[in-house]
């Protein structure tokens, strides 16, 4: 038996579960641009359903931004790695570093409000980004240029990247930056992960589960459901290795 057991991988649950949470804990934003202040403050009235106004507290949407941009940064990191070290073992490829970077953007822009942090085209085709003039074949200003206009078509309704002038000039340079399907679609990746990991170190007892559920509950304010389906998949489930993770029991 592997290590992820011998149940199916099942991933229409917990991606249920976290969308149920999102529409009871999150609020999203349609209107006003990432780089907004009115962004922390929007509410709808079919969101966060929870919150009294359907209002997030602010420090909780901080909490929660800082951690899904830590994420982001994390992704680039991981996937830039894959690409440069491990290309020919590996999906990774050209555009999946460079959403990568768009996501990275994103979220460091809405966390702090700064159009500044998003990437301009010269940060993705040069030394910000580094993936080009490295031998790899696919990874040349020209194909990145490319597909950037091919993903930020006005005309595609459905298309998860958008770019917007960094200046209001003619010259500015174009910055981009990932749209609110994408946002959503990443959050509830990232929930999902986050409560795979919390789920496991309460089962094992180890020394972070105390903290991982302080901070899933009281700082980021989410529910429990996605945690106890998590824990009801028993032995079997992909959250269990053979190993105890608590120093006090693999010693």
């Amino acid at each position: 038996m592997s290590i992820v057991g011998s149940m199916p991988v099942d991933i229409h649950e917990p991606n249920r579960l976290a969308d149920k949470m999102m529409v009871e804990r999150y609020s999203f934003n349609p209107i006003d641009c990432p780089w907004d202040r009115a962004y922390w403050s929007s509410y709808q009235p079919d969101e966060a359903t929870y919150y009294t106004d359907h209002h997030v507290p602010d420090l909780v949407r901080e909490y929660r931004f800082s951690w899904l941009a830590g994420c982001a940064q994390g992704l680039l990191y991981a996937r830039k790695s894959k690409l440069m070290t491990m290309r020919e073992v590996t999906p990774a490829s050209m555009w999946g570093v460079v959403a990568a970077a768009i996501l990275e953007g994103t979220y460091a822009c809405i966390f702090t409000s700064d159009k500044n942090y998003l990437w301009t085209q010269s940060h993705l085709t040069g030394d910000r980004l580094g993936i080009t003039h490295k031998g790899l074949p696919d990874c040349t200003p020209r194909n990145i240029a490319k597909q950037l206009q091919v993903n930020t078509d006005r005309s595609v309704n459905e298309r998860m990247y958008n770019r917007e002038k960094l200046f209001n000039n003619y010259h500015s340079p174009y910055v981009y930056y990932v749209r609110l399907a994408g946002r959503k679609s990443f959050i509830r990746d990232e929930i999902v992960k986050q409560a795979v990991y919390v789920a496991r170190n309460i089962r094992k007892d180890s020394l972070l589960a105390e903290p991982l559920q302080k901070q899933w509950y009281d700082i980021f304010g989410h529910t429990s459901e996605l945690i106890d389906y998590f824990l009801d998949l028993g032995k079997d489930s992909p959250i269990m290795p053979r190993h105890t993770t608590n120093l006090r029991f693999s010693m």
